[in-house]
């Protein structure tokens, strides 16, 4: 998706990963990148001028964490930014998949939509919750 963004809209867009990242569910996998698609074009939208885009995904201790920044002005705040573009749609597959979503503006500039994926729970038995 950075690369896709960089080479067709010419926005300065990079991708980051910490951590191994665990195997997820095709559906999962899919709504995830489809909530990174929508967030990043809705920031370009947002975005007077050419947007600097970060895509980072976590693999935190109790979840995977897909997080798109956009550094720099823009628009509107982050309490306007819900009910606009994508963002209806990115919370309709964030709760498909039992992930949560939030957009807060980031103490250096720009706003982050952040999705947390919480990881399933082995118990015994080897039933998952």
């Amino acid at each position: 998706l950075a690369e896709q963004t960089r080479a067709a809209e010419g926005a300065e867009c990079v991708f980051e990963r910490s951590g191994a990242v665990p195997a997820l569910e095709p559906k999962t996998a899919m709504y995830l990148f489809r909530i990174a698609q929508e967030a990043v074009h809705s920031f370009q939208q947002d975005n007077a001028a050419a947007p600097r885009l970060k895509i980072r995904l976590s693999n935190k201790r109790d979840a995977v964490v897909l997080a798109i920044r956009s550094v720099g002005l823009f628009n509107t705040g982050s309490e306007a930014f819900p009910g606009r573009f994508g963002f209806p749609m990115m919370g309709h597959r964030s709760r498909a998949i039992g992930a949560t979503l939030e957009v807060r503006e980031h103490r250096g500039g720009g706003l982050e939509m952040i999705c947390t994926l919480p990881k399933r729970r082995k118990y015994r038995g080897g039933k998952t919750r």
